[in-house]
């Protein structure tokens, strides 16, 4: 079945890039070839490559998730040495060979996989020009491995059964060269943190893209020092008074994070001086804490100096999805009674008091010697549980992320007074 998917695909790519070769691949693809031999490993330089009395070469470039352009390119390059990764030759009855060939006359299909940058364009000129040699029609044909992922996951229910099908979809989901994002899974948050930090980087890259988004292609994600947290800026990022991102902190879920105040005082004097009730900013609250479970917390920085400013305390009130907006106006005064102010023994009372909490005792203690002022960032914080999130195909799990991304990018603008 995938073999097929994968013929399928093929054509299309034919299809769109070279019409008139499209006939030819029908006559031995239409239906199952007569004989099919399959090789690996096949010197370019034998005298029978790519096999006996080849007419037509397919060469597919299966490309890493980042390289691949899924075009048909034109490459010349005039070394004639190499080994492809696996050729298939078919061949059909008298009747289906090509016109003006030979009555035994096949078509080949030659594959190379995991082609990175210069070195692997030159490969692919020298297999093409190798097959040319041999007055062998030759296409070159770019599939990403992205999309050979999809097909697995496109497959009838039944084919989730087969055990080699399922290795080799794992296999691919564990090579972040060959893939991108291809979904989260139950186990990938219940193992160690290196398969679900690849999984969030390759998320957060699929979502930031090339930098062609409006909106979220402001640059390569920011991976956080530890991992499972990620910075997405922006595309006008340096006007911003905050942040957004992903992350799964405690490995219990994936969180959407909008961050202000974390990098520069300023920006939460800014929210809490004008803009943290600006026009629409209640409705836009309210919208982020739909569909999901939603934080709103204040986090306590005494700043002692550039290199010592860790949270010591955290306001984080329960939330119901309908009085959202309400929980962000009690977060901004919460916010005006600590931030930029000294810590005296009425404010540390008022910390041991739910919904606040104290997280680090000396801190609190050593702030209130010293007579610091603290800082107070506002976070604001969607999660999905991994069984919700492990229960929808991947492009559903991209598509909802990357809303919820959307409406808190959307917020954080409003709050930067743009």
């Amino acid at each position: 079945m995938l073999f097929r998917s994968f013929l399928d695909l093929l054509a299309e790519q034919i299809l769109a890039n070279s019409p008139e070769l499209l006939p030819d691949f029908e006559k031995f693809f239409r239906s199952w070839p007569e004989t099919l031999q399959v090789s690996l490993e096949r010197d370019i330089s034998a005298d029978k490559f790519p096999g006996d009395d080849v007419a037509v070469a397919i060469l597919v470039a299966l490309t890493p998730v980042s390289e691949g352009s899924g075009q048909i390119v034109d490459l010349q390059y005039p070394k004639s040495t190499g080994r492809v990764d696996a050729t298939l030759i078919a061949r059909r009855t008298e009747g289906d060979t090509l016109g003006g060939q030979s009555k035994g006359s096949a078509l080949a299909i030659v594959i190379e996989s995991k082609l990175y940058g210069p070195a692997g364009i030159e490969q692919l000129g020298r297999y093409k020009r190798k097959l040319q040699e041999k007055s062998i029609r030759t296409v070159l044909v770019e599939i990403r491995w992205e999309d050979i992922y999809k097909l697995c996951e496109s497959l009838p229910q039944a084919a989730e059964h087969d055990p080699v099908l399922s290795d080799f979809k794992e296999f691919l989901a564990r090579d972040a060269r060959l893939v991108g994002f291809t979904g989260f899974r139950q186990e990938d948050f219940v193992g160690g943190p290196q398969l679900l930090d690849s999984k969030l980087q390759r998320l957060c890259d699929r979502i930031a893209g090339k930098g062609d988004d409006p909106v979220l292609g402001g640059g390569k994600a920011e991976r956080k020092r530890g991992g499972l947290d990620y910075d997405l800026p922006l595309t006008q990022q340096a006007s911003l008074v905050g942040n957004i991102g992903l992350a799964s902190w405690n490995q219990d879920g994936l969180q959407a994070k909008l961050v202000i105040g974390w990098r520069s005082r300023w920006h939460t004097d800014r929210v809490l001086d004008s803009t943290w009730n600006a026009d629409g900013v209640p409705d836009l609250i309210r919208q982020v804490g739909r569909g999901n479970a939603l934080l709103i917390e204040a986090h306590v920085r005494p700043y002692f100096n550039r290199f010592e400013y860790d949270p010591a305390a955290v306001w984080s009130p329960a939330i119901d999805p309908t009085n959202a907006d309400r929980v962000w106006q009690d977060a901004v005064e919460f916010a005006r009674s600590i931030h930029a102010k000294c810590l005296d023994a009425k404010k540390v009372a008022a910390l041991r008091r739910p919904p606040s909490k104290i997280t680090n005792e000396s801190a609190i203690t050593r702030a209130v010697a010293e007579r610091v002022n603290c800082f107070v960032p506002l976070v604001l914080v969607a999660s999905w549980k991994p069984a919700d999130l492990t229960a929808m195909k991947p492009a559903e799990q991209l598509l909802i992320i990357r809303a919820k991304l959307l409406e808190m990018a959307t917020l954080l603008t409003r709050l930067s007074g743009q």
